[in-house]
């Protein structure tokens, strides 16, 4: 072999190195406009249903990504699956009314009748057609899901996945994410330590005062304003809290009551006018 055959090999292997190294730093990430690959027909479409599709290539790089801020909660279907095409609605609600919280969750899917994606169905012991499951923050590989309860309409989805969330903060306290702990106060506590756990930007704190504790109501509504987090603070109390007794009109708070929770406004002292 002379020396520019030598050469060549060599710019050769460097060439696939370079390929096999920026493929494993990069991988294959799915994003809600992604078009999987797979040759049979979608319940969902790329782009419009705020579902990340996913397939045998996406599929692990994408819900297993190292350093994600995000959970996933996925579905596994097959296209001819009866059920699937009558449960396909409410996913698609779902998707929509979750579509907010997807610094803190995403949602995704996978057609299982597709060949193309056996091997990724089969690892995730897919027995039955449409199956969920969820995948924390944490989770490292399909083993760490959990399958996720189906509902049969997409707020009753919302509620289970407002759950999963609150349970997997309960255990973990992300920082990044919107602090779902009670508000817990003393007789010392002043109006101004309110404000120390929000974003300094935050001129407004909306707290929810929860008659049931726990509430999805209450939990999701503080996931749908996360991403406003710049504007506005959002924490949750119990309808008991000292809090109660400690807010009124003099403190630039309003307050609207329902059966679910009372919410309460507070705006910074120095953006008074």
């Amino acid at each position: 072999m002379g020396i520019g055959s030598s050469r060549k090999s060599a710019a050769t292997f460097i060439n696939i190195l370079f390929f096999v190294l920026l493929r494993t730093l990069n991988g294959k990430i799915a994003s809600i406009s992604s078009v999987p690959q797979g040759s049979n027909p979608l319940l969902y479409q790329p782009g419009i249903d705020h579902i990340v599709l996913l397939d045998q290539d996406t599929f692990s790089d994408t819900v297993f990504e190292p350093g994600r801020g995000h959970s996933f909660v996925v579905e596994f279907y097959a296209d001819w699956c009866g059920h699937c095409r009558a449960f396909a609605p409410s996913f698609k609600q779902f998707a929509a009314l979750t579509k907010r919280w997807s610094n803190v969750v995403k949602v995704g899917a996978v057609n299982c009748a597709d060949s193309f994606n056996s091997q990724i169905c089969r690892s995730n012991g897919v027995a039955y057609f449409p199956m969920l499951k969820y995948f924390s923050r944490k989770s490292k590989g399909v083993n760490d899901g959990m399958i996720f309860e189906s509902a049969h309409s997409g707020t009753g989805l919302r509620d289970i996945l407002a759950n999963k969330v609150l349970n997997e903060y309960k255990q973990n306290s992300y920082e990044d994410w919107p602090n779902l702990n009670p508000l817990q106060v003393d007789a010392q506590t002043t109006f101004e330590d309110l404000w120390d756990t929000l974003d300094q930007s935050s001129n407004f704190l909306l707290i929810i005062f929860e008659k049931k504790v726990d509430s999805p109501a209450v939990i999701h509504s503080i996931l749908d304003l996360w991403p406003n987090k710049h504007q506005i603070g959002v924490r949750r109390a119990s309808s008991n809290s000292p809090l109660v007794s400690m807010l009124g009109k003099e403190h630039g708070g309003s307050a609207k009551g329902t059966k679910v929770c009372i919410v309460v406004l507070l705006l910074k002292e120095n953006q008074k006018t």
